[in-house]
């Protein structure tokens, strides 16, 4: 019995040895092929002889956009100058939404941004004690400059110039707030940075999913396309079942090209071709009542979507069709007197054009695209499944000095072009014509220039609603 016990033993300690040394060959294998793939990096690292030459060669598009742009809030001019410190502590405000409260929200990010540009400390805190709210989308656009960051600090090290990291860590604090703290620890900063993995029984997340054309070819941004937009029908589907709601395979083929059409909206609108996607859904038993709150946010960097038709770089191939609508509306509107400085302007209108059925940034000829955008909007209100507004329901696009909010006071309604093609307007007015001015509750000029274009879709669920 002892010799048996002895020899099983032994074969368990030999079948042990042999997948330690397959897992260190494997290890050693990935090492050694993440070494070669940095070849590129390790040399340009021996090229670079300051700050700024690294800033140029490592840190991210989506970040040098922000600090570069003339009127991004977070141009490097516009940022607030400190002196160094060991520890710098960013308090977080009470409502935290570059939607709801974007004053005090854009003031704590560009301190963010100067922080980490001007590397002001060696330890930086973000100080949530405050803070009882803070929408995703706000979250998102944060993660996204922090994920542009600790991209440049890996880049650095591989190069080896860490003589030019000067943040040693960045965390954060006092975070009371206990949705605060499941949406942090869900989909939040050290989900993506550290990539802790928490899960909560009344959470669905949707982790972030980024894209930066650049870095990978053509076939890839079209299949990671179809892969993204499988799997946020799959999360929707996913939410809605808690609820005892289900898709019909209409209504999932339906959303799953609408959401793919919006996908590479994103892609295309954005002159550095790339978009973060992300979704987080808390369920709520409260009062007897059962109910989730369901966020979806897709956002992009780059020109906005007036600077994309109004001022086309250079060799840039555009609808031009398109523009030439655009301008007749706004010359109607001149005349009409529409516009007026800081409440309702040209380009509030042409962002507002933009999302009509049949309009594209990309000429017919090229791709027969122009439903994207509108197809989501479509689709929100299909799954509010209520016409009653509520107070929570709502979508909101931001691109740029405009902001448009849907919550479903106004519908989408269907006209005839003179060539008897229908056409689905969202106009934001009762004549239910582009002719005629929107609400200016739905339709409005925002002081603070967003540097791309973000669509935050917020969504009430609950047993009560029908299929």
């Amino acid at each position: 019995m002892k010799e048996e016990v002895s020899q099983f033993l032994k074969e368990k300690r030999f079948r042990r040895r042999l997948k330690s040394k397959a897992k260190r060959k494997r290890k050693r294998i990935a090492k050694q092929k993440a070494f070669e793939a940095s070849k590129g990096i390790r040399l340009a690292g021996k090229t670079i002889t300051s700050y700024n030459d690294a800033l140029l060669h490592f840190m991210p598009l989506h970040f040098l956009h922000l600090i570069t742009k003339d009127n991004s809030p977070f141009h490097q001019d516009k940022l607030p100058q400190k002196e160094r410190t060991l520890k710098e502590t960013i308090v977080i405000p009470k409502r935290f939404s570059i939607v709801e409260n974007p004053g005090p929200s854009y003031r704590v990010l560009k301190d963010l941004v100067a922080s980490l540009l001007y590397q002001h400390c060696d330890e930086l805190l973000l100080d949530y004690k405050d803070c009882d709210y803070c929408d995703l989308v706000t979250q998102v656009f944060m993660d996204s400059i922090l994920k542009s960051h600790d991209r440049f600090v890996k880049l650095c090290k591989i190069a080896k110039l860490t003589k030019y990291i000067g943040i040693s860590g960045i965390g954060a604090q006092n975070i009371n707030n206990h949705s605060l703290q499941l949406m942090i620890n869900s989909v939040g900063s050290p989900v993506e940075l550290l990539n802790r993995k928490m899960q909560f029984p009344n959470v669905i997340p949707f982790r972030l999913r980024h894209l930066e054309a650049k870095e990978v070819t053509q076939e890839k941004i079209e299949g990671q396309k179809e892969i993204d937009a499988t799997e946020l029908i799959e999360y929707v589907e996913k939410c809605l079942v808690r609820f005892h709601k289900t898709l019909t395979q209409d209504a999932k083929r339906d959303l799953g090209y609408v959401i793919g059409e919006t996908i590479a909206n994103a892609e295309e609108h954005s002159t550095l071709h790339n978009r973060y996607l992300i979704g987080y859904m808390e369920e709520s038993n409260e009062c007897d009542s059962h109910y989730g709150l369901l966020n979806v946010v897709i956002m992009n960097t780059g020109n906005t979507i007036y600077e994309r038709f109004k001022f086309p770089e250079e060799n840039e191939v555009i609808n031009t069709e398109c523009v030439k609508q655009m301008q007749e509306l706004s010359n109607k509107f001149v005349k009409k007197g529409f516009f007026s400085l800081n409440r309702f302007t040209e380009e509030n209108l042409w962002t507002l054009y933009s999302l009509q059925g049949g309009v594209s940034i990309v000429p017919k000829e090229i791709r027969n695209r122009g439903n994207g955008t509108i197809g989501f909007i479509q689709s929100f209100f299909n799954l509010k499944g209520s016409s009653s507004v509520d107070n929570i329901s709502r979508m909101t696009i931001i691109s740029g000095n405009t902001q448009i909010d849907f919550d479903g006071t106004y519908q989408i309604s269907k006209t005839y072009r003179s060539d008897g093609t229908r056409v689905e307007r969202m106009t934001f007015n009762d004549s239910n014509s582009l002719d005629d001015k929107p609400n200016s509750k739905y339709v409005h000029h925002i002081d603070n220039y967003f540097p791309g274009t973000l669509i935050s879709a917020k969504l009430l669920i609950n047993d009560d609603d029908v299929q």
